[in-house]
This record gives C-alpha cells, structure tokens and sequence, in this order.
C-alpha cells in the first residue's frame, strides 16, 4: 500500500485502466473505494448490454483491478457529512 495521497476511485477511471496501470495507480495512491463505487458496481450486475457482454464478467474484470491493491473502503456517506 502506497503512502502517497488518498485518491478516490472513480468507477468510469478503472474501467478505462488496465490491471497494470491500475497497479502503478496504487503505487503513487492510496485508493480509497467509496460507497458509491460499490453500488455502481453492483447496479452493473443488473444491467444488460447492448453488445452482448456479460455483465458479471465486467464487473469481475474491474474487481481484479482493485482486489488486493492495498484499497480502502471509506463508509462516510453524505448523512455523515453535515
């Protein structure tokens, strides 16, 4: 796990990373996996793609990008905020 700066992932940045690049990611980031995140990701699982793909497959692909990257999951909700 990286010492550098807290860095939040942003669903949309990590599909576009490959599992290398997310790796060098974590390298100069601490990645922080906020709530959203995770239900963004499980919505996916739901969804149906227009061009055939299995929607269980791409959320796997992206959860191999973040699984075991040093990541932290963050439970502040905008509630906790005010």
């Amino acid at each position: 796990m990286s010492n550098g700066p807290p860095a939040l992932y942003d669903k949309s940045a990590m599909q576009l990373l490959s599992r290398d690049e997310a790796r060098w990611f974590t390298h100069f980031f601490r990645g922080v996996v906020a709530p959203v995140f995770l239900n963004e990701s499980m919505g996916n699982l739901a969804k149906q793609y227009a061009d055939g793909r299995d929607s269980s497959k791409v959320v796997a692909a992206m959860a191999h990008k973040v699984q075991g990257l040093g990541t932290t999951v963050t439970s502040i909700t905008a509630n906790s905020l005010r």
